[in-house]
């Protein structure tokens, strides 16, 4: 679908404006719920003078219209009538009647197997996953809001689950098996026990630019030791593992989202970005991609190569303790931004870590906290931003969060970690959790999430990643942790990883860390010395005491 808009400058001072192409989709109490308009495409003009004009050409992709059917047909579903389009300044002022054109839909499409096939863009069809629902229907009295009934079901106030009255079958997710994962009854198991430390003559730096599908790939990481994967994927907090046998250097991973952060005790002065609140308001694609850009010719001159950025959840409370790090609250503003600045950063030859995949509502107390959520809204509005940057900026990395989809733990939920990015997007990248202790916590388990799909503990754990013989003494865990060396290794081999490895010390956040505890231990001693101190100067026999 595609507008080309005329925008005219009649104004007496020069100036930019947005384009905004709004859709609304046919709508009926009985069937599938929908927004009255939805954001399809926007652009903005460059800077023009006075009675200046430019035209602006937007586009987007017909069955990103359609509607994901949470009932009966586990689907996405383009209904058939009437699609509405307009230009409007914002979701609820349409500029004219004159900016608005109609289109008809002679038939419903069904993007299933059984009638339609796939969307244009995914891979295979993207159907109901089982961990999403429960994320929807798991808390049986849970209000979702609908247009057949705005004002009875908008909610009040916010809602929070009495503790001494959450239903028995929520509590007894939320206590099994540490994360509530149901990930060890959903994954297929494997027999055949993998090889490891095999001598295949293979180096990581072979591999560059090698399909992701290449068998080459098995017999890269069939080298590797059962150690060598532990240390790979479990102890990747701020950075990524030498691995010798293959040839692999250790490489630095850095937060954030406005810029690098964490290197105060070297005195190393780092530029600090905007935060993607503000460059939401923009509407700038070039602006954000060029930014981006900056951004990694900035960390690569460092030696950095990982970038933990950008952030971009979609606002879902106005209260959420890390809005500032996500760009809006409208999921096609905010994966189209965020396509700009992946491909900015990417560009440079750096990788990114896309997060917090995927529902992280708050920041305080936000370890291990359950978000309810239906399926349709999961795809539609949370996981969309995400969708557009695998799809359109081949995102090479995500961030999973400490938060919970439902009762499930969010890096250890198999339909988040596998199901929908991998094999209905196609995605090839990285997965890590978000920051976890040594070892993993009472629900955080790197058991639970390497077999999920996620590829990398955030922590710092040399020799003790918290595996169990769960992953460690069985074909399927050893396995899934091949699966996950893989996917770390083809992000780093088409990345610049390799030329700048090496040039800062990849254990500056030790050094950071002991010097907190050295300037801690010296500001107690102050204050415990202090107050003798005093009494010595005023007491008796002073100077004496004194010495």
């Amino acid at each position: 679908m595609t507008a080309s808009v005329k925008v005219t400058n009649t104004g007496k001072v020069a100036g930019k404006d947005v384009v905004q192409l709004y859709y609304s989709a046919p709508y009926t109490a009985t069937g599938i719920e929908k927004s009255a308009v939805t954001l399809g495409a926007f652009g903005k003009t460059k800077t023009l003078a006075p009675g200046a004009s430019q035209t602006v050409k937007l586009s987007m992709n017909f069955d990103d219209m359609a509607s994901f059917d949470q009932g009966a047909n586990g689907c996405y579903v383009l209904d058939k009538g009437q699609y509405q389009f307009s230009l409007r300044t914002d979701a609820h002022d349409q500029k004219s009647p004159s900016t608005q054109f109609t289109y008809d839909q002679p038939k419903r499409i069904i993007y299933n197997n059984k009638n339609d096939g796939k969307r244009s863009t995914d891979k295979v069809v993207a159907k109901s996953q089982k961990e999403f629902q429960d994320a929807g229907k798991l808390e049986t009295n849970m209000t979702y809001l609908s247009r057949k009934d705005f004002s009875g079901t908008f909610p009040k106030v916010e809602r929070r689950l009495n503790p001494t009255k959450i239903p028995a079958k929520v509590k007894e997710r939320l206590n099994a098996n540490g994360p509530g994962s149901t990930v060890f009854q959903t994954v297929q198991k494997v027999t055949k026990i993998p090889t490891t430390g095999a001598q295949n003559g293979l180096k990581i730096n072979d591999l560059k630019g090698v399909a992701y599908n290449s068998p080459k790939w098995e017999k890269l990481v069939q080298e590797m030791s059962l150690s060598e994967l532990t240390e790979l994927t479990g102890n990747a907090g701020w950075q990524t593992s030498a691995i010798d046998s293959i040839g692999k250097k250790q490489t630095i991973d850095i937060d954030g989202p406005q810029g690098l952060n964490g290197f105060n005790f070297s005195g190393t002065k780092m530029n600090t970005y905007t935060s993607e609140v503000l460059m939401g308001m923009t509407w700038n694609k070039t602006l954000v991609h060029k930014m981006g850009k900056t951004y990694a010719k900035e960390a690569l001159s460092w030696g950095i190569v990982g970038l933990y950025a950008p952030a971009m959840n979609t606002h879902r409370s106005p209260f959420g303790g890390r809005n500032f790090e996500y760009y809006s609250e409208d999921p096609t503003l905010s994966g189209e931004l965020a396509v700009q600045e992946i491909n900015g950063m990417q560009g440079e030859g750096t990788y990114v870590y896309a997060k917090h995949y995927l529902l992280n509502t708050q920041d305080t107390n936000r370890d291990g906290a359950a978000n309810w959520c239906n399926e349709q809204t999961i795809r539609e509005i949370y996981a969309r931003p995400f969708e557009l940057a695998t799809k359109q900026a081949h995102v090479t990395g995500m961030m999973t969060e400490l938060s919970r989809i439902g009762a499930s733990w969010s890096s250890a939920t198999y339909a988040l970690c596998t199901e929908m990015p991998r094999n209905e997007w196609g995605y090839k990248g990285k997965i890590i959790t978000d920051g976890v202790g040594p070892g993993g916590s009472y629900y955080m388990l790197p058991d639970y999430a390497v077999l999920a799909g996620n590829d990398m503990m955030l922590t710092r754990s040399s020799g003790n990643a918290g595996y169990t013989d769960k992953t460690l003494k069985t074909s399927t865990g050893v396995a899934n942790l091949q699966r996950a060396a893989k996917n770390i290794l083809y992000v780093y081999v088409n990345s610049k990883a390799s030329q700048v490895s090496g040039k800062y010390n990849v254990n500056w956040q030790w050094g950071w860390i002991l010097g907190n505890v050295v300037l801690a231990a010296l500001m107690l001693g102050s204050f415990v010395l202090l107050p003798y101190r005093a009494w010595c100067l005023n007491g008796k026999g002073g100077k004496q005491r004194e010495k």
